[in-house]
């Protein structure tokens, strides 16, 4: 054999692992292995439990009577359109704008104030009821496990004259 020619295991065959390779360091490093496993699940559940649940109410109104243009004349009103045959499609077209619209109904007062009341539950509370409901879904309960807390946010000042809900 000539001093030149390499061996048929060469640096490539150092870095394989085998599978008993990667048994024998699962066996040395079982415990390391436990240990991160059950911080990273205790880590997961602490994060997934302090999320407070989000509840979204979505409303619409509409006008007692109807319109043929669609839009009620306090509006069109409001933005210095009314009267005006011709004017009705160009109040239209600017009550689409959300830049538009938004400081007048601030400036009139036609949305609700919504007030924080400040009363907030703690992390505990909110894992322990957490933990609640899922124990009533794993049960398959009919029923509500929790009480309906008080609310955190009230609406004052609704005011929307000539609409009714639908």
């Amino acid at each position: 054999m000539n001093g030149h020619e390499q061996s048929t295991q060469g640096p490539r065959d150092e870095l394989l692992l085998s599978l008993r390779d990667l048994w024998q360091i699962i066996r040395k490093k079982k415990r390391m292995i436990l240990l991160c496993g059950l911080i990273l699940s205790f880590l997961s559940c602490m994060l997934t439990f302090q999320k407070g649940i989000v509840y979204e109410a979505e409303a619409m109104f509409r006008e007692r009577e109807k319109r043929g243009a669609g839009l009620s004349s306090s509006f069109t009103d409001l933005l210095g359109f009314g009267g005006r045959g011709g004017a009705q499609s160009e109040a239209e077209a600017m009550m689409q704008s959300r830049q538009v619209i938004e400081p007048i109904v601030r400036k009139h007062h036609l949305q609700a104030s919504i007030t924080d009341l400040g009363k907030k539950r703690g992390r505990l509370h909110r894992i322990y009821d957490h933990i609640k409901v899922q124990l009533a879904h794993l049960k398959r309960q009919k029923t509500p496990c929790l009480a309906d807390p008080d609310p955190d946010l009230v609406c004052t000042s609704v005011e929307y004259q000539g609409e009714c809900p639908k």
